[in-house]
């Protein structure tokens, strides 16, 4: 689908067409998403980002869900806002699903045997177990970001408006904005923009400005 940097990370992800983002969450409910509602032909127009960075990512879509998912260094886990939802799933989906993830955590034997005794797909085995870790888990003291974050930040939000919105109003005095650290002019300008690509950047911008 693209050229560009390979994912590397547990990050949140956003696949697009044109200004509109279709899909947001981790890379791997995205990319089950993309493959059960859009065509060959329209996989082949589908830009997807870090949301962390803005750097594109490059995914290979063609086979089946499990071979898609086989390709995916990372696990499921949704760190998304929630605006988009995923496609209905099948017995069979949810098979190959669970032995991909089955794969790519190299479970041993005894482990696959528990797993598949607790009653319910492997997958949703395993996302209960995260959630329930991150919930006894202390809670994180807030931090405010430094100079690098900011810039970090800034240097995102800016790989994300060229990619995606230098054809919608205001894309140039939003850069502007950007540059000279002006969070509520960039955060009007934004706001009457498609609504995906609005969050993303509108979360971008919390970290982009001090």
């Amino acid at each position: 689908m693209q050229r560009k940097a390979r994912y590397s990370g547990p990050y949140s992800v956003s696949a697009y067409n044109g200004h509109q983002r279709l899909a947001q969450g981790h890379i791997t409910e995205v990319a089950l998403q993309l493959k059960r509602t859009l065509s060959e032909a329209d996989l082949a127009t589908v830009l997807v980002f870090d949301d962390a960075t803005s750097d594109p990512i490059e995914l290979d879509m063609s086979g089946t869900e499990a071979a898609v998912l086989s390709r995916l260094p990372a696990l499921p886990g949704s760190t998304g806002d929630g605006e988009s939802q995923q496609g209905g799933n099948t017995h069979d989906s949810e098979d190959k699903v669970s032995q991909s993830l089955m794969a790519l955590l190299n479970l041993e034997p005894s482990q696959i045997a528990w797993l598949q005794g607790q009653g319910q797909p492997p997958g949703i085995v395993i996302k209960a177990l995260i959630a329930n870790a991150m919930e006894e888990r202390p809670p994180r003291q807030h931090r405010s970001p430094g100079e690098a974050e900011n810039q970090a930040a800034k240097a995102a939000a800016l790989r994300s408006i060229n990619a995606l919105a230098k054809a919608l109003p205001g894309c140039d005095e939003a850069i502007q904005a950007l540059h000279q650290n002006d969070a509520a002019r960039f955060r009007l300008i934004i706001s009457s923009w498609p609504r995906g690509l609005a969050l993303h950047l509108k979360k971008l911008s919390d970290d982009a400005f001090v």
